[in-house]
């Protein structure tokens, strides 16, 4: 055992786990731990104990409520292990409160509905770097003829498509050259055509099938600030 390891162990089971947090790629949470489910409790004095379904502690988080905002589509799961169940999948910019400055780079964050969860800390912003621009509806074009009416593979700017990337906007409403955030996907501002209007998006992919495959959908657009 290195030391590392030892240190990581020491107190991992005793009434609080107080060494420095540990980050990926050296130790694994799970490892050690050997839970997917977790029960979280206030100790009244600053703090939240974490325990597994023994009732045994396994470490002792600081309680430290801020609000924070996620960089990217994050699993709130429920214990702090990328094997723990999913309790909700959130979009990039949501807003969270973060309950917990946990151990081994897990933050507890607690839900609007009241749940309390785990997220990597490395997904959360204290400052919310997204702006929401609102529900698009999102549909889908190809290089044919129907799609884009001869043009080809070249963009309205000169440019050429790039699938599940280069999306056609209204530039009005979407500058071109802007990276655009959908449903936790990036995309690239470098298009437009006549039915897109206001607040639609149109997404290009390499084969018509996938066009009318994906039909049409409806989701919150994200820009950075």
């Amino acid at each position: 055992m290195n030391k590392l390891t030892k240190l990581f162990m020491v107190g991992a089971f005793s009434s609080v786990l107080s060494v420095v947090p540990v980050r990926a790629g050296t130790l694994n949470f799970q490892t050690y731990f050997k839970v997917k489910t977790v029960k979280i409790q206030n100790n009244h004095d600053g703090y939240l104990n974490v325990f597994n379904g023994k009732d045994k502690k396994l470490f002792t988080a600081k309680r430290d409520v801020k609000t924070v905002y996620t960089t990217t589509t994050l699993n709130i799961r429920k214990a702090p292990s990328v094997d723990s169940k999913v309790i909700k999948t959130v979009q990039i910019g949501t807003k969270l409160k973060r309950i917990g400055d946990g151990s081994c780079g897990w933050d507890i964050v607690k839900l609007k509905d009241g749940a309390k969860g785990f997220v990597w800390d490395e997904y959360l912003s204290e400052n919310n770097p997204f702006e929401n621009l609102g529900r698009f509806r999102i549909t889908y074009y190809c290089n044919c003829d129907e799609c884009s009416e001869g043009y080809g593979r070249l963009t309205s700017t000169g440019h050429i498509c790039y699938s599940d990337y280069t999306i056609a906007v209204d530039p009005d409403v979407i500058p071109y050259g802007t990276t655009v955030y959908i449903n936790g996907n990036e995309y690239y501002a470098d298009d437009c055509g006549g039915g897109i209007n206001g607040n639609e998006i149109d997404i290009y992919v390499d084969h018509h099938e996938l066009t009318t495959k994906n039909g049409v959908d409806y989701y919150d657009v994200f820009i950075k600030k």
